[in-house]
């Protein structure tokens, strides 16, 4: 059979078993810092108008950007970073799972896909404004190799870059949400329902890299519906969401105990050298489909269904994916062990891989805008 983008599908049982539980595991999770200031403060939030990226005044105490628009008609938001201070990858899938969220709202809405790319251009710069990634000549080679882990920058590097790839910069690379409100905003300086948030991009530990981390569960929590990304989701995740309980993350499970997605990120195992992620009930991840296509080249099979939490002892490794942070590997559960505790060669593999595709295909926002 074949899954989703041609990658190869088998079906597979679970069998249940017993693991190891590591209380005192560092990679059992901790919680995660504050991102650091930028070159302009820690957060910035701007109006997406026909003369561009209008400026606002976000919200006194807001640290990134899912702490801007808690107070306002919310509608639907897609979160992503820059590579080299002002490149995206996968921009146009971004645009194109905004567009079917409201589709699946019943929204008549379609994103003005020019507008929003100039207005992610000029909020990038102006981000960097004052350092040598200002307009973008920050070599994404070099981006994307410091966030690899040891041995790999090497190999990104030369994967090719655009700019100056062997050049130091100091460009802060962001972490970029847009949201489309359900209505007009209120107590801000703007109409428009479009609205753009840019905070530092929080680049996992070496040390997350390395030794992995811990994810929690998240009982009884859902993304409902499951197939749009709808921006209450992220005040509902709250108390399981990135770093809480001192997890990096947190599974969500259906009622019969399968892994569906994280509350921020896919959900990845790794099993007899096949690929496991479930097939639906959770959000189709821009990250997850790289992934997916990235394995199907790389003749990884792939098992399109929800990993049980009952086969978590059998597997040979696991990993979460999004948008800001690539493959991470999981390698605790609630404490529970997951591969021996160590991160696997698969998740290495499609790290690896993935970051040489940014360092590849990263382009400006500019270059969506004639769509």
């Amino acid at each position: 059979m074949s899954g989703q983008d041609g990658t190869p599908t088998r079906r597979g049982g679970a069998r249940a078993g017993k693991a190891k539980r590591d209380v005192k595991s560092k990679a059992a999770g901790k919680p995660r810092p504050v991102a650091a200031a930028g070159p302009h403060g820690t957060v910035r939030l701007y109006a997406v108008t026909p003369d561009g990226a209008h400026p606002l005044e976000p919200p006194a105490g807001a640290r990134d950007v899912h702490e801007l628009l808690d107070d306002q008609p919310l509608g639907i938001y897609e979160g992503l970073r820059t590579f080299g201070a002002s490149y995206f990858l996968g921009l146009e899938r971004h645009m194109d799972r905004a567009d079917r969220s409201m589709a699946l709202l019943g929204w008549k809405d379609r994103l003005d896909r020019a507008l929003l790319s100039r207005a992610l251009d000029e909020a990038c710069r102006a981000w960097n404004a004052g350092t040598d990634g200002s307009v973008g000549t920050a070599g994404i080679a070099g981006t994307v190799a410091t966030a690899g882990a040891a041995g790999t920058a090497g190999a990104v590097g030369s994967a090719g870059s655009v700019g100056t790839a062997g050049a130091t910069s100091t460009a802060v690379d962001a972490r970029v949400r847009f949201d489309v409100l359900a209505q007009p905003p209120h107590g801000l300086d703007t109409d428009s329902r479009m609205l753009l948030a840019i905070s530092p991009h929080d680049e996992p530990s070496a040390e997350e890299l390395r030794d992995g981390v811990g994810v929690g569960i998240a009982l009884g929590k859902h993304r409902l519906p499951p197939r749009i990304k709808q921006a209450r989701w992220v005040i509902e995740r709250r108390g399981t969401g990135p770093g809480d309980r001192g997890y990096f993350e947190h599974l969500l499970v259906d009622d019969d105990g399968g892994i569906l997605e994280c509350t921020s990120a896919n959900f990845f195992a790794v099993r007899g050298g096949a690929l496991v992620t479930a097939a639906t009930g959770m959000l189709e991840g821009v990250t997850r489909s790289f992934i997916l296509e990235l394995a199907a080249a790389a003749g990884i099979l792939v098992e399109l269904r929800s990993p049980r939490l009952d086969e978590l002892p059998e597997l040979d490794e696991a990993f979460l994916t999004s948008a800001s942070r690539n493959c991470i590997p999981v390698v605790t559960v609630e404490g529970l062990h997951v591969g021996g505790g160590r991160p696997g060669p698969v998740t290495a593999q499609l790290r690896r891989a993935y970051q040489e595709l940014a360092a590849r295909e990263a382009r400006p926002a500019l270059a969506n805008a004639s769509s």
